[in-house]
């Protein structure tokens, strides 16, 4: 009997144990888990609700970090995320006691340089020589060299009287690169609304802010179709630098993320699992709120297909035989085609026309950004060149709920420039019609049952 009770006892004491093993291994994996990702190390690769979701902010908040010593009249904190898959570093920069220089065309600050330390992990942090470069000679470096002086004689003054949002842009005519930049300096200003001031409780700046800020253009590019929806930073006009007013004494300047640091624009050569993106529907609903876009009525049993007419390179061979064709698959009541230009539209009119669209259909290029303002459970469909396998546009639709169906089409050399001169660029394709037919009505049909739409699939 005791032998008995010592063996029961024996196994009592193992499965316990056992217990504080297991729970111990699960606390340690736990750990693990959680600072995997840790900002400015490891290879960069982050699972996609990181990148395209709201810890992408969140990310960005907590990993702030001084540039001056707490003594300087003037105080710099740069904001830091590590997404990109080839490990870059992704910044942007705030700075506060700022004061205009109209002579030499640049904002000084007073900042005796220390190395910089995240304020919340007090790991070090990028060096402002080290911060990349990016693409059409952008970013918060390129901007610090040109139009930033950090070394200037500036009096202590903690008052603010404008949020100054420093801009150098990579063009002016493409929509997608545009849309890139305004979505990554709107992310920033997120991300300094939920950033409490160093000793304070009070964030960085405030929605009310908005009334006093102001996006300064740095480059030379012309205006452009898509310069007014600067206007979703801050509620003062938009202006260049050689125009800027110097009416005020100090300002809090903001050099925000590049368009080349948008997480949109990362592992875009590999298909994604991401169906939602927090951050691409809130930038879509403040760019519809800006150009005042309404859900337009239409006719409930009717599927809209919008096909994008391009007049430039990758162009659809036979593109109007193909349309004819597939009208004379649909009643005109059940199925509406139309063909449009926006290239000639106003911005406004290009978003008011997708947002009573079911179906987009366009050769790969820049007008399938237009997808970003399609209704809930629309559908987006890519004809690629051939042998172009870039996964951008797909992404894009499942990171907002869209279905998405693409084909590649043969490549036709029309370029003068020769075949050289990336020839999936430049060259028209073409699709033949049984293809052509059957991908549309996939892509239609994926319509009937959806929302107000009630059409049977078969007949």
């Amino acid at each position: 009997m005791f032998n008995r009770f010592f063996l029961s006892q024996r196994r009592l004491i193992l499965g316990v144990l056992t217990l504080f093993v297991l729970l111990g291994t699960l606390q340690f994996l736990h750990s693990r888990k959680v600072i995997q990702p840790r900002l400015l190390s490891g290879s960069g690769a982050v699972l996609e609700p990181e990148r395209l979701g709201l810890a992408y902010l969140e990310n960005l908040r907590k990993s702030r970090a001084q540039y001056c010593s707490p003594a300087s009249p003037s105080q710099l904190m740069c904001f830091h995320s590590q997404t990109a898959p080839e490990g870059r570093i992704d910044s942007f920069c705030v700075g506060q006691n700022a004061v205009f220089n109209p002579s030499l065309r640049k904002f000084q600050l007073s900042c005796e340089r220390i190395d910089p330390r995240g304020v919340e992990s007090n790991q070090s942090a990028p060096a402002l020589d080290d911060f990349p470069m990016y693409w059409y000679h952008t970013g918060p470096r390129q901007v610090f060299n040109d139009f930033v002086d950090l070394d200037a004689q500036v009096e202590h003054n903690k008052e603010i009287e404008r949020i100054t949002i420093l801009v150098k842009r990579e063009g002016a005519g493409n929509i997608w690169h545009s849309l890139m930049e305004i979505m990554s300096a709107s992310m920033t200003l997120d991300v300094l609304q939920m950033t409490r001031s160093v000793g304070s409780l009070h964030p960085i700046i405030s929605a009310e802010d908005s009334l006093k800020s102001q996006v300064v253009i740095v480059d030379s590019h012309t205006d452009g179709p898509y310069f007014d929806l600067w206007r979703i930073l801050a509620k003062m006009p938009v202006v260049r630098l050689p125009d800027l007013s110097t009416d005020f004494n100090s300002s809090l300047v903001v050099v925000p993320l590049p368009g080349g640091s948008n997480p949109i624009w990362q592992a875009d050569w590999e298909p994604t699992l991401c169906q939602h993106s927090d951050l691409l529907q809130t930038f879509a609903w403040r760019v519809r709120q800006q150009l005042n876009i309404s859900d337009p009525v239409k006719l409930p049993d009717q599927v809209v297909v919008t096909i994008i007419e391009r007049q430039g390179t990758r162009k659809l061979i036979d593109q109007h035989a193909r349309i004819e064709a597939l009208k004379k698959q649909y009643q005109a009541s059940e199925v509406l085609i139309q063909l449009i230009d926006f290239a000639v539209l106003p911005l406004q009119e290009q978003v008011q026309i997708i947002r009573g669209t079911d179906v987009l259909v366009g050769v790969h290029g820049a007008g399938l950004t237009h997808g970003l303002w399609l209704p809930q459970r629309s559908a987006m469909v890519e004809i690629l060149p051939e042998g172009f396998q870039h996964k951008g546009f797909r992404n894009l639709a499942g990171a907002l709920g869209h279905d998405y169906f693409s084909t590649h089409a043969s490549t036709l050399q029309t370029s003068s420039r020769g075949a050289n001169d990336n020839s999936w660029q430049v060259s028209d394709v073409a699709l033949d019609e049984e293809r052509w037919l059957q991908l549309m009505n996939v892509a239609i049909k994926s319509m009937y049952n959806k929302g107000r739409h009630n059409f049977d699939t078969v007949k």
